[in-house]
């Protein structure tokens, strides 16, 4: 729903620093540069989820992803890739101010995304947990 929103409300000029973000992630991909990739990839979503305008849907999202912490975000295999290959769909989206296809891809890399983090978690015991993720996980 945020990215169809978003797709209503989008400039040139937000469209043209959401496809800068982007080619951050690609060219951070290429150096295996993990920090960059999670920095852009959350400043990526928070753009569009501010355009949206929808503050009590973005109280919630906040509420969800309380519980996938961005600390486990690079240790999660596949993670950064999906950035890379969802990403442009929903790009494209929101370029033709298409609403519904927007939510569509958005909603196709969330649930890309939620797939990995759900995998990644079902092979988690407690020795394999450091310091840094179980803090992450609280």
């Amino acid at each position: 729903e945020l990215a169809a929103r978003a797709a209503d409300a989008i400039d040139d000029t937000t469209m043209a620093k959401l496809r800068g973000i982007q080619e951050r992630i690609v060219e951070a991909s290429g150096r295996d540069d993990h920090e960059t990739i999670e920095r852009e990839n959350y400043q990526f979503h928070k753009e569009i989820n501010l355009l949206a305008g929808a503050p009590k849907l973005l109280w919630l999202l906040g509420m969800v992803m309380h519980y996938s912490p961005r600390p486990l975000h690079s240790h999660i295999e596949g993670w950064s890739k999906t950035a890379i290959e969802d990403h442009p769909d929903v790009l494209d989206a929101l370029e033709s101010r298409d609403a519904a296809r927007a939510n569509e891809a958005m909603a196709t890399h969330i649930i890309h995304a939620g797939r990995l983090l759900i995998e990644f978690l079902g092979t988690l015991d407690d020795r394999m947990l450091d310091e840094t993720m179980i803090d992450a996980l609280k």
